[in-house]
């Protein structure tokens, strides 16, 4: 068995010889047919990325649920002219799949904002463009929801699918409950967890009352959702395929309206709610965060670099070896969210007592410079991981939209590679004031969530 100072002798790549400029964002602004488009031109052999993002900030607040319930429903009823059967096998025959989804966005530094949209994501072959645009359209403009029997079969998978996600994906799950306490753009994304989950479960409750309730509110927010008022359109195509690409999208931007409707605003305050929910699991999933902007504090890119620290040295040790806790994981984010979170946890307490030490550790923080370079050399291999042509233009397009420019990354790149064992240490304080905000949300088995009772505001049985 090698000794540890054999492994010391073990080459280490050097802190200097890891590239020291970010991958520039490829993007270049176009308008077609009186609308802002993204063009990445990026080799895709052939396939053209499209998505399609409509503004919703329109939408009234009472309407939100439906945003959801149709992003849900959209594309797998029938039309005027296919069956719900007939239409998947042409959306199966002439792309690569197709589908709709809300999605919230933000503004880089302004922890307040929040920009929703109801996107369309579409892969297919440039020669098959034409055909994935009349699909579209027959979806947009033809649309039935007037089958109770379908409706209601979506609606019950739909509730299925979520139950089974809380199961598979509760660390995900009580994460987006604890962001939505801290950022109106977290409280809107919200209404697509367990706020959906209750309003499905109600849908099919009282089934012909609430079926009458969707027909209306559809009627209302369809012609005010797909419009090309603020619609942002993003092409990642090959640079010789754009033109093709172009020319068959044309038609459908000319005919979509063109409506301005009044932006609605959301309530939002900030409300650290400390909720724990029970489900029939024997394993608990812990959360614990706050937004260190509101705060005081900034985004630095030596948060990255603590982030491999925590997940590889303390909450790897505190949680996963010595609490026996599938996985534990920490995020700082550039909206200035933060979390610790816990999967597969057999603890509760005693898991929200390791995030409270944290400060701690970090104050008492000291390695090798070794060590230090691997951490940073971890941090930029995650960061510079390979990504397909899609995701370069879903990086591109989300970061032009949040107003995130090539000089902010260069920025978070260039101070995580002068990341310094000091640098680790001064974020105890960020660490400690996050922890003493105690906000928390928790999901897990009746047993630990009731005797943590008091860490708690609510509880709530889920499942």
């Amino acid at each position: 068995m090698d000794k540890p100072e054999d492994l010391e002798k073990i080459p280490l790549l050097k802190i200097e010889d890891i590239t020291k400029q970010c991958d520039k964002l490829i993007i270049a602004e176009d308008e077609i047919a009186d609308t802002k488009v993204l063009r990445h031109d990026i080799d895709t052999n052939g396939i053209c990325y499209l998505r399609m993002l409509f503004d919703i900030s329109n939408i009234a607040y009472e309407d939100i649920n439906y945003l959801f319930l149709l992003e849900e429903f959209i594309g797998r009823t029938a039309t005027k002219n296919y069956t719900y059967e007939a239409l998947a096998n042409a959306v199966n025959l002439h792309t690569g799949g197709m589908r709709f989804a809300v999605a919230t966005y933000d503004k880089e530094g302004d922890v307040d904002s929040y920009m929703p949209k109801f996107v369309f994501k579409a892969k297919v072959l440039v020669d098959k463009m034409p055909e994935l645009i009349k699909l579209l359209q027959e979806i947009i403009f033809n649309s039935s929801f007037t089958s109770k029997e379908r409706i209601k079969d979506l609606a019950m998978q739909c509730r299925s699918d979520f139950e089974m996600s809380i199961l598979r994906s509760g660390h995900q799950l009580v994460l987006d409950e604890l962001m939505a306490y801290f950022t109106p753009k977290e409280r809107y994304d919200n209404f697509g967890d367990l706020k959906f989950y209750a309003f499905i479960k109600n849908f099919l409750n009282d089934f012909d009352n609430e079926f009458n309730k969707m027909q209306t509110a559809f009627a209302k927010i369809l012609p005010m959702i797909f419009n090309k008022a603020n619609l942002l359109t993003s092409i990642t195509v090959s640079k010789n395929d754009y033109e093709k690409v172009i020319s068959a999208i044309k038609p459908l931007l000319e005919i979509l309206p063109n409506e301005t409707y009044p932006k609605q605003e959301i309530p939002f305050a900030v409300e650290k709610k400390n909720e724990g929910f029970i489900t029939s699991s024997q394993v608990q999933y812990v959360a614990k965060g706050a937004n260190f902007i509101r705060l005081g504090y900034k985004y630095t890119g030596a948060m990255k670099v603590l982030e491999t620290i925590m997940r590889y040295e303390y909450l790897w040790t505190n949680i996963r070896v010595l609490g026996g806790a599938y996985g534990a994981f920490v995020k700082f984010r550039r909206d200035g969210n933060m979390y610790f979170g816990s999967y597969r946890d057999p603890n509760l307490v005693e898991t929200l007592n390791v995030y409270d030490k944290t400060a701690e550790f970090l104050r008492n923080f000291n390695v090798s410079d070794r060590e230090m370079t691997k951490y940073i050399i971890g941090t930029i291999s995650n960061i510079d991981m390979p990504l397909t042509p899609a995701l370069k233009g879903e990086l591109a397009s989300s970061a032009y939209i949040a107003e995130m420019t090539d000089e902010m990354r260069q920025q978070q790149r260039d101070e995580i590679l002068a990341t310094t064992q000091e640098d680790i240490r001064a974020l105890a304080d960020l660490v400690d004031a996050c922890m003493k905000e105690n906000a928390i949300c928790v999901l897990g088995g009746s047993n630990k969530v009731n005797e943590a009772k008091d860490v708690f505001k609510t509880v709530t049985t889920i499942l």
